[in-house]
């Protein structure tokens, strides 16, 4: 089920670029309303598999899927910067451990004025 609604949400990404702007806006909207969480990246460490975002720590699953929204495709993890605009979708860690608790499974790069 899972796996489905990821495969929406990346349908629905591919259809806003190529809709006129009013329906665009409201698909984004509802793209947003679909996600875990977004926010701005403070810090990433790929190497620790975490992630800061709006002060939050994450765990990065070690096979996180990152799509860059502006050029339609997948990237790697290496591309996210402090201060780009990010979507994710989270599960809980099966055994949390301090401060982990979310573990981030897919990430959208958003444009800048995303939100």
């Amino acid at each position: 089920m899972l796996k489905l609604k990821g495969m929406l949400l990346l349908t629905i990404t591919m259809v806003l670029f190529t809709l006129n702007s009013a329906v665009a806006d409201e698909l984004k909207d509802f793209l947003l309303s679909q996600l875990d969480g977004k926010g701005m990246v403070d810090a990433i460490n790929v190497r620790k598999h975490t992630i800061i975002i709006e002060d939050r720590l994450y765990y990065l699953s070690k096979n996180v899927n990152v799509f860059d929204i502006r050029r339609k495709t997948h990237v790697s993890i290496n591309r996210l910067r402090p201060r780009n605009k990010i979507g994710f979708k989270t599960s809980a860690l099966k055994k949390p451990t301090a401060p982990y608790d979310q573990l981030i499974t897919r990430i959208w790069l958003l444009p800048k004025n995303s939100f």
